[in-house]
């Protein structure tokens, strides 16, 4: 599994494994708009559109891309489930493509089975737990891949301006790993609401209305 089980965290586990061709490009708006970012990215080489080859991996937390050696741009980039605000198909004619979006960035993914695969991340992403992923991020981010410090430093340093982006890291994956992670943390700063957001049921919103009325009931004398 290209070495995929020596950057798996505690109780994440791989679902799903196709080789595919990876394009990673900024939003106009969200992180994306944090200064330099773009020029980092330009200056990194990633201005365009540049296939990647390699495999994409569906794990129970995040997707996770890894890129085969003989590419010019090496490494891995990770996508944490919590993070992504759409998955979609994007295929044209013959050329299968797999769109994910979150808030800093867009992500292309030139992969046979598409639907299936849609359909895949959504019920991982659904059962994803995200207490329990923003606290192993935030322990150890380096697992998400080999450009990220283990500790919080590059989040830090990147929250008073992108100025140390360019002297931190100069790997495209890399830049967009460091912007999940920020995306990550900035979504569910509370650990207690590290959860995607979920659509209200009517039996959840009765509930709702129960524990109410059951907690004013218990102020009663």
């Amino acid at each position: 599994m290209d070495d995929l089980r020596s950057t798996l965290y505690p109780g994440e586990r791989v679902l799903a494994s196709k080789n595919a061709n990876a394009v990673v490009m900024l939003r106009e708006h969200g992180l994306a708009a944090i200064p330099d970012t773009a020029r980092a990215m330009a200056w990194a080489g990633f201005a365009g559109k540049e296939a990647i080859g390699g495999r994409l991996h569906l794990t129970n937390w995040r997707l996770v891309f890894r890129s085969h050696p003989f590419n010019r741009v090496k490494g891995q980039m990770s996508i944490l489930l919590p993070t992504i605000v759409e998955v979609a198909d994007a295929s044209r004619f013959l050329s299968k493509k797999l769109r994910v979006t979150s808030r800093s960035t867009e992500h292309e993914f030139v992969v046979w089975g598409v639907p299936a695969l849609i359909r895949a991340i959504a019920q991982a992403r659904a059962d994803a737990d995200g207490a329990a992923i923003q606290a192993a991020v935030q322990a150890d981010p380096s697992l998400l891949g080999s450009g990220l410090a283990k500790d919080l430093r590059v989040y830090l340093m990147m929250t008073r301006g992108l100025g140390p982006l360019l002297d931190i890291v100069s790997n495209p994956l890399d830049i967009a790993n460091v912007l999940n992670v920020i995306e990550l943390i900035e979504s569910y700063a509370d650990i207690d609401d590290a959860r995607p957001p979920e659509v209200v049921s009517t039996d959840a919103a009765s509930r709702g209305v129960a524990e109410r009325h059951a907690d004013v009931a218990a102020d009663r004398p």
